[in-house]
């Protein structure tokens, strides 16, 4: 008898142990169903006490996160964190069929707000009301448990697929209290974008960026620090001035140049842009261009190749990225509150887009001095900008423009269609020509689909742009296509129009290429199909912008040809066409050579601009070939030392009588900076005409008449 009270004993020893053993362990957890339903509390009226528990699918929210404390004697209270209130059960129906399930101010003395875990098996629990005489438990109402917004309630416990749940782990770091809501944890620090040779403008980038890092935070995906350096020359890269009427022919600048100011925005990552880790392309590593103003595409694209490809981990890397967001209209104090009590940090631009910054939270508790929790990117070289905390007051919402916030994020995995993008030597039905493929068509849809954008359009346009095309003539010709990734290939669909050089964005006209993307990303074949059928083989090989020095490479001396037709800018800039008086003068001249490395072309930037009045403003951009190489020779590369020249603000003299017949003007020669290719430039800047060109013939504009130049050194090889 003896034997047998000990080994009762120990049983029940042994089962007390079993069952504690089960038990979770305090901390921050999803709670979810076998399906991936995940608890919540009802995201509009969780504030409230009687709010709504139910199942959703897993958004990471804050209203979906619950903190699990000991309540002693093996039970445990339910606290959502985005409320701060704890899971309730009706009080008087803990024993009833039904009984609503509930949030309720914490009230520890209560039974009905303690829980007892129940092992349904490994991290599978059924979770019993303390205050429940018959086992009620968590229960998913009518077992609808595919239903997104089916209510909780209690219910005869069975162990069936709507009562048994399952906790993982949530990598939230969120602080809240009363009137209080602080973010900061679930960001990554960033270094501020001030660096020592000056501010990089990417503020918009930061914002964004650290708002995928908290997203990916969240999801367990630990401290990322993705590559705002990436955003910045891709976006720009990728990018497509939004007005069609403003391209005028297909020597026309359509994007910008990569690491400029401005650009990535929250929207461009959910329209298909992804972001790989620092550590792929590291921050600082570009100098910003400061030839921004250029309006031709060829040189933009120059530029840009031989920014972006300096990175050759760009087609292996692992990529993150954004498949849902929302934008917050109107932003009001109440709109930001709540997207920030859900978690979901904000990015926001501020006094016409002129500085961005992420919202991380809101401090209420003096109520004569509520304010934002924020990041910010400017300080200090080095420091990590959420170091200290940053405030910004609530009676700066009219400044804000933008609110957008991420809700759903990729999962992480190579962009083997990024690939496409570069510079190829295309070879077709025995002719040749040179692909610059700078952007992945679609991922400036959002920009088109604007408000402004469609009115000045006449509706909307679809984003189908790859790049251009320059043929064995040189000329150039607008592609537009498709970039398909199959699972087993990258597949490029992609028209030329010989006859519609400068295709609108969405048209699909003339010759129809269809290629398919080596496995390593260095070429690419296939076949295309001319207007009269006839199909043929052709393929295509990237271009390195930046190669070693060929064998036998060279230096020698030659004489660019003069420029001597009249150059007259037909933009205008701002005020009417009529100077009063001598405009102040910039011209930038630069050598560069021709992408089929057979010359050397002169690239020439021209601003004539009032200096009092209106401030009308005339810009143009000119290319010129100046140099063509003899036959079975390449041109390699112009010596730095002659590469740029420039005239800078140069006061131009009156014309005199503005009356009666055209008056050209006074023909001046500006000084030419020093250690320059240029020996003289000719301009006229004010006329007694309508100064600013409308598309004429230059007659009574402002101009550049002539351009000659100086003997320079350029670097050659054989072919």
């Amino acid at each position: 008898m003896k034997q047998k009270n000990i080994i009762v004993t120990l049983l029940a020893i042994f089962v007390f142990q079993f069952a504690n053993a089960q038990q979770p362990r305090q901390g921050r957890y999803y709670i979810r169903l076998a399906n991936g339903q995940s608890l919540e509390a009802e995201s509009n009226t969780y504030k409230n006490d009687g709010c709504q528990v139910q199942i959703w699918k897993q958004r990471f929210t804050l209203n979906q996160i619950w903190d699990i404390a000991d309540a002693g004697d093996g039970k445990f209270y339910i606290k959502n964190v985005g409320a701060n209130k704890n899971l309730d059960a009706h009080a008087g129906a803990v024993n009833n069929n039904g009984c609503k399930v509930q949030l309720w101010q914490v009230l520890p003395a209560n039974i009905n707000q303690k829980w007892i875990f129940q092992s349904a098996g490994s991290n599978r629990y059924t979770v019993r009301c303390a205050a429940s005489a018959t086992n009620k438990v968590l229960d998913v109402t009518n077992g609808a448990i595919g239903t997104g917004g089916a209510a909780v309630q209690l219910w005869d416990g069975a162990a069936t697929a709507n009562q048994v749940w399952t906790l993982e782990a949530s990598y939230d770091k969120s602080v809240i209290a009363p009137n209080l809501v602080d973010l900061r944890g679930n960001s990554t620090p960033y270094r501020n974008q001030t660096l020592p040779s000056g501010e990089r403008g990417g503020c918009t980038y930061f914002g964004s960026l650290s708002a995928l890092e908290a997203a990916y935070k969240k999801r367990g995906f630990g401290e990322l620090d993705l590559s705002e350096e990436f955003m910045a020359i891709t976006s720009k890269m990728f990018g497509l001035h939004p007005y069609w009427s403003d391209i005028t022919d297909a020597k026309a600048r359509e994007n910008q140049f990569a690491g400029t100011q401005g650009g990535g925005s929250v929207a461009l990552l959910a329209q298909g842009m992804r972001i790989p880790k620092e550590s792929a392309v590291g921050y600082g590593l570009y100098a910003v261009s400061d030839n921004w103003y250029f309006l031709d595409q060829l040189y933009t694209n120059n530029n840009n190749f031989t920014v972006w490809n300096r990175f050759p981990q760009i087609g292996t890397a692992t990529y993150y990225g954004v498949t849902g967001y929302e934008e917050i209209k109107p932003i009001t104090a109440e709109s930001l509150e709540k997207a920030l009590s859900l978690g979901y940090e904000i990015k926001i631009c501020i006094d016409n887009g002129s500085h961005c910054i992420m919202l991380a939270g809101f401090d209420k508790t003096n109520p004569s001095d509520k304010k934002f929790i924020i990041k910010d990117n400017y300080g200090p070289v080095g420091d990590a900008c959420n170091s200290k905390l940053d405030y910004y007051s609530y009676s700066n919402i009219g400044r804000f423009i933008s609110a957008e916030y991420i809700t759903d994020v990729r999962r992480p995995g190579t962009w083997k269609e990024i690939n496409v993008v570069g510079r190829w030597d295309l070879t077709y039905a025995g002719w040749k020509g040179v692909l610059d493929f700078y952007r992945l068509p679609g991922l400036m849809q959002f920009v088109l689909n604007g408000d402004e954008a469609r009115s000045r359009n006449g509706g909307t346009i679809t984003d189908r742009r790859l790049g251009t095309f320059y043929d064995h003539t040189g000329n150039m010709h607008r592609v537009n296509g498709k970039v398909i990734n199959t699972g087993t290939a990258v597949e490029i669909e992609f028209y030329i129009d010989g006859a519609k050089p400068n295709l609108r964005w969405d048209e699909l006209s003339g010759r129809v290429f269809r290629y398919r993307l080596s496995a390593d990303g260095n070429s690419m074949s296939g076949s295309h199909t001319d207007l009269d059928g006839r199909m043929f083989t052709g393929s295509a090989v990237r271009i390195n912008p930046n190669p070693p020095a060929p064998a036998g490479e060279r230096t020698v001396t030659i004489t660019p040809a003069s420029i001597t037709t009249e150059l007259c800018p037909s933009i205008l800039a701002g005020g009417d066409r009529e100077f009063g008086g001598g405009p102040s003068i910039n011209v930038q001249v630069l050598l560069e050579k021709t992408v089929d490395e057979k010359g050397i072309d002169a690239v020439i930037y021209y601003t004539a601009a009032e200096t009092t009045g209106d401030m009308s403003t005339a810009i143009g951009t000119f290319r010129k070939r100046v140099y063509t190489a003899p036959p079975n020779i390449r041109v390699t590369g112009v010596d730095a030392a002659y590469f740029e020249s420039k005239v800078v603000n140069f006061r131009g003299r009156g014309a005199g009588s503005e009356f009666g017949a055209c008056n050209e003007g006074q023909v001046e020669t500006p000084p030419v900076s020093s250690g320059s290719s240029v020996s003289q430039i000719i301009v006229v800047g004010d006329t007694g005409g309508n100064d600013i060109s409308s598309g004429g013939d230059c007659r009574c504009d402002t101009k550049i008449k002539s351009i000659r130049f100086i003997p320079i050194r350029i670097k050659v090889a054989n072919r």
